[in-house]
């Protein structure tokens, strides 16, 4: 999937329009996969991105389903947490078979260890689960400008205290 930066059609004030992704062409929103076993978590923070302009177009809780949904619905971006069954390594894997696409985990905590497999994963961001919502949507929408391949683990990420 090669994704170009496009600059959203402002709205009359000159701001970009609610929902719209530059990574994305035109208008449309970044499409994100969400992947977790936690039903009500992940509920809320689907709601929590379609507030900020996300199209959320999955809720999976294992790997062959995020794959299945993947291959669906082709998203911008997947975001992973840590703890899914399999763990997110099963995730990365099942997803390698569609398509190349965009990642982030959420983890509750990232040792030295953790983030160089992810690293070397090729995922596009490793989050905190305690991170703020402004800067869930911030990254989630770096990401999906970077474009595939995208794969630098922020220094920003670290125990969690």
């Amino acid at each position: 999937m090669s994704l170009r930066p496009v600059v959203p059609r402002p709205d009359d004030r000159g701001m970009p329009l609610p929902g719209s992704c530059p990574a994305v062409p035109g208008d449309a929103p970044c499409r994100v996969l969400l992947v977790a076993d936690h039903r009500g978590a992940t509920a809320a923070l689907g709601a929590h991105l379609r507030h900020h302009g996300f199209a959320v177009v999955g809720l999976e809780a294992a790997p062959a389903a995020a794959r299945a949904a993947a291959a669906r619905e082709r998203p911008d971006v997947v975001l992973i947490d840590a703890s899914v069954e399999g763990g997110w390594q099963a995730v990365v894997r099942a997803l390698d078979a569609v398509s190349p696409c965009r990642v982030a985990v959420l983890a509750a905590y990232w040792g030295s260890d953790a983030r160089r497999d992810a690293a070397e994963a090729g995922i596009g961001a490793t989050l905190l689960k305690q991170v703020s919502g402004g800067e869930l949507v911030a990254r989630l929408r770096a990401l999906a400008l970077a474009g595939p391949g995208a794969g630098s683990v922020a220094a920003a990420d670290g125990p969690a205290s």
